[in-house]
């Protein structure tokens, strides 16, 4: 498989951006596409493929699509399917578009203040309700 940074395509659907990477995926922005100009926008967990032959990334991802297709609530991602394209696993979920902890973090940080605790609190408490 070639970088997945550069894939228009990842079996049957149109990759259209990159939205976050760590240590063993990538997560895009793609949309799967269907009958008569319908597609569905989704979030695409692809695994890199050089972590795919290892047991532990393999069995995470495992655990996360299950978890994931078992939970119901509006503060958690729905996972839509976990296939596999070649010898590559990855999770379609929910695209949910808005900004990032770690855009929110990064932003408060250059500007030198915190985040407020009655935000921290209201985070919490939604998670928590999610659980």
């Amino acid at each position: 498989m070639s970088d997945p940074d550069d894939l228009p395509n990842f079996g049957r659907y149109r990759v259209l951006n990159l939205l976050g990477k760590g240590g063993t995926a990538r997560v895009y922005r793609a949309v799967r596409p269907g009958q008569m100009g319908f597609g569905k926008e989704v979030a695409l967990k692809i695994i890199d493929p050089a972590e795919t032959v290892d047991e532990d990334a393999e069995h995470s991802l495992i655990n996360e699509a299950r978890l994931g297709a078992l939970l119901r609530h509006r503060n958690i991602v729905g996972v839509d399917e976990f296939e596999k394209v070649g010898e590559t696993f990855f999770i379609a979920m929910e695209y949910v578009d808005g900004w990032t902890l770690e855009k929110i973090l990064s932003t408060l940080k250059s500007r030198h203040r915190l985040v407020p605790p009655t935000v921290v609190l209201d985070v919490l408490i939604e998670v928590c309700e999610a659980l």
